[in-house]
């Protein structure tokens, strides 16, 4: 594009240079380097505008990508929110679960396993002694004149009696043996690998040390004792029928003048 103006630029210098050059071809020349230049202006013009037109478009692009990259950041901050929203209710989530696991396991009074543990426990327990041939116990243990306690100094007090009869029991029994809760005043106790003679030794041990405790508060001093009632596991037999010979060991207990220990004992038939 730009060789034809200069070609036509070296001729007219040409031209004026030579003394016998007519007017007429100095015109056309002028002529021709006119329109070469008219041409270039032009042709440097609708370059000007593509080259705008492309710094316009770049321009554009940029700000479409500015706007498309503030865009993902929000949503980068808005999915932030949510993954730390949705940890924490995650984590309100586990802490209920732990909560209710903790009420249905638990008795909230006293810290003792639940009625709802002790049975479940119990039974897994019954059916892995059939599996190992291992020995299994039960103690029924129910606070001697407990009426009488909630009576004489109200049931805030009965209440203590209660949580305190559990830490009391808890220096008599072994690490793998679980308390429960499952009844106002009666507690069950499972006792794994004991057989009769072991439960005995182990009711016994803490009927003395319930007997020798002093609970104190507000109130002053008291004291109170517990009959227990012990079973061992025979053939064949379900966790309820072997806590209900415990529980009728427990009432001869009672009959034979409370604060003592009895074991059930097989009639023959």
């Amino acid at each position: 594009m730009f060789d034809k103006e200069e070609l036509i630029i070296q001729e007219a210098e040409k031209k004026y240079s030579e003394f016998s050059v007519k007017s007429e071809d100095l015109v056309e020349s002028l002529k021709e380097l006119i329109k070469a230049y008219r041409f270039s202006l032009l042709e440097q013009q609708r370059l000007i505008r593509v080259s705008d037109l492309q710094q316009e478009n770049l321009r554009q692009t940029t700000r479409e990508l500015d706007e498309k990259n503030h865009q993902l950041e929000e949503q980068a901050k808005n999915l932030l929110h949510l993954n730390q929203f949705l940890e924490q209710e995650i984590e309100q989530r586990k802490k209920l679960e732990q909560e209710l696991q903790q009420m249905v396991t638990t008795d909230t009074l006293t810290g003792a396993w639940s009625r709802c543990k002790f049975w479940e426990t119990g039974e897994h327990e019954l059916e892995r002694r059939k599996r190992s041939l291992e020995p299994m116990a039960v103690l029924v243990m129910d606070i001697d004149h407990f009426k009488l306690i909630n009576d004489r100094f109200g049931h805030l007090v009965g209440d203590e009696a209660l949580y305190q009869f559990v830490n009391v029991c808890k220096e008599g029994l072994r690490a793998v043996d679980g308390l429960a809760r499952i009844g106002g005043e009666e507690f069950g106790v499972i006792l794994p690998g004991a057989d009769k003679q072991v439960a005995l030794i182990i009711a016994e041990r803490i009927r003395a040390i319930v007997a020798d405790a002093v609970v104190q508060g507000e109130f002053g001093q008291l004291q109170f004792t517990v009959s227990i009632g012990v079973a061992e596991a025979i053939d064949e037999e379900s966790f309820a029928q072997l806590v209900n010979r415990a529980d009728s060991a427990m009432y001869e207990a009672k009959k034979k003048g409370r604060n003592r220990v009895e074991c059930y004992v097989e009639v023959a038939k």
